[in-house]
């Protein structure tokens, strides 16, 4: 039975071809039979029926070896993938984290404008209404003319109903302030919850990658 020389060439060149990753126990074994196959060809010329079982058996060797790196490079890839999607995940997660926190950070500022708007507000109409007040309790003092008195009294109730339809729409605007302020509050709340949310998969998602790493390695 001849030693056909060159299919175990060939089978050592598809393993050199495929050796993209660094797997020790398989390549030491592709050295260990690229060295043997080189010593028995260096001393033998035609080899006895031993011999040729020997080297029949080696061929045999070096494929399974060969089919095992192949499926361990599979594997690898396919770990390599899941690391890549994983990290994808990993980027999306924190991107969308700092969207989040700077949108928080506009809706606070937001929040304490719309505050600082209302409490100016309420001030100033709290102000007129005490300015009217003490216009109308100077009216009372100062007219000593009943038709003067009646004319003035007139007037400051006109004035104060104006200023009590002033009110009303003060009240319906602070009213529509506070709800915006409550949505405000909730959507700040929501963002939080979302980012607490969005953090927790992070957590996973890194546990995760830690895993398949300590698996690869």
């Amino acid at each position: 039975m001849a030693v056909d020389w060159n299919q175990i060439e060939q089978c050592l060149d598809k393993l050199a071809e495929k050796n993209t990753f660094n797997i020790e126990p398989v390549q030491n074994k592709q050295r260990e039979i690229i060295s043997l196959i080189s010593e028995l060809k260096l001393t033998v010329s035609e080899p006895e029926d031993l011999l040729s079982d020997l080297v029949h058996a080696i061929e045999g060797l070096t494929q399974q070896y060969a089919e095992q790196m192949l499926s361990q490079l599979d594997s690898a890839e396919g770990m390599l993938e899941t690391l890549a999607q994983t990290k994808a995940t990993i980027d999306k997660d924190l991107s969308l984290k700092k969207t989040l926190e700077l949108e928080i950070v506009q809706l606070s500022a937001r929040k304490r404008v719309l505050e600082k708007e209302v409490k100016q507000k309420t001030k100033e109409r709290e102000e007129e209404l005490h300015r009217t007040s003490q216009l109308e309790q100077e009216l009372t003092l100062e007219v000593g003319n009943i038709e003067r008195y009646k004319e003035a009294q007139q007037e400051t109730h006109q004035k104060l109903a104006i200023l009590e339809e002033e009110a009303k729409e003060l009240r319906t605007e602070n009213a529509k302030l506070q709800t915006k302020l409550k949505h405000l509050e909730e959507n700040i709340e929501g963002m939080k919850l979302l980012k607490e949310e969005h953090m927790l998969s992070i957590m996973r998602n890194t546990e995760v990658l830690s895993k398949i790493s300590s698996g690869t390695e």
